[in-house]
């Protein structure tokens, strides 16, 4: 099999065979599977009904832990720090708000920690638990108002929370959840039917060649035409049926 062979392959599915215009699967495939799409959704009044309970609760594990701050000796402050903390992380798991639970339950260790006397600097630690309870119902009061709720925003003030009680830093990687079965935007429309293999063939290696050219500058460090690519990208997903082939080079553009 070609390199060329090798594109039209990840473009349509195998080589050589079509695939079934109406689901975008090949045909006669012994491995045919429904496509499921999930919908990204926040249900936001569901949210303002949990909201005002969760800013009491986070309100108090502040309160709690000033306290803590001025009396190191008032165990009890600190205890109830942590316990105030957990009622959020159960609320917001309830609400299906991964990243703002996944903030809270790194708070929740840290203050953990702090009541255990695990944490080398005590001071550093209050304060990162400070911020964090500044943080999340700020955090919170932008997903109230239509924002998505994107742990990677809060990964600088995760890592400062996990620093704080000794633990290796997140990755950006974990956080980094792209819906793939989200339904593609109308511009990424792609052919009505499956061409035969030997028309996308030929179609394929002609941009392939034209791609090549300005890959070949930036392997050498030289200023590649990023739109001449992107170009290529869409025409490429203009050939494609299958919806995950269309899906591939619309986010390959993306990138470019």
């Amino acid at each position: 099999m070609t390199a060329g062979d090798d594109m039209v392959s990840t473009a349509t599915g195998s080589p050589g065979v079509a695939a079934d215009a109406s689901t975008g699967y090949a045909a006669g495939g012994a491995d045919r599977k429904p496509t499921m799409r999930l919908e990204e959704h926040i249900d936001f009044s569901t949210l303002g009904w949990v909201k005002p309970q969760i800013d009491e609760l986070l309100s108090e594990a502040r309160q709690a832990l000033e306290a803590f701050a001025e009396d190191a000796t008032d165990v009890r402050a600190m205890q109830s720090c942590v316990g105030l903390l957990h009622q959020v992380l159960g609320t917001l798991r309830i609400v299906e708000l991964y990243g703002a639970a996944e903030l809270d339950q790194e708070m929740e260790h840290l203050a953990q920690a702090v009541l255990d006397g695990k944490v080398t600097d005590r001071d550093e630690a209050m304060g990162a638990l400070m911020r964090g309870l500044v943080q999340l119902p700020d955090y919170l009061d932008l997903i109230e108002s239509g924002h998505k709720d994107i742990p990677i925003v809060l990964l600088p003030l995760l890592n400062e929370l996990r620093d704080a009680y000794g633990e290796e830093p997140t990755d950006q990687r974990v956080l980094f959840h792209p819906d793939l079965d989200r339904p593609l935007p109308p511009d990424a429309a792609g052919a009505r039917a499956a061409y035969p293999f030997a028309d996308v063939r030929q179609r394929v290696t002609q941009i392939r060649a034209r791609f090549q050219v300005q890959l070949l500058a930036w392997t050498q460090g030289k200023q590649p035409n990023f739109a001449e690519m992107r170009d290529c990208m869409d025409e490429l997903r203009a050939v494609c049926h299958a919806e995950s082939a269309r899906r591939l080079w619309w986010i390959a553009g993306g990138v470019l």
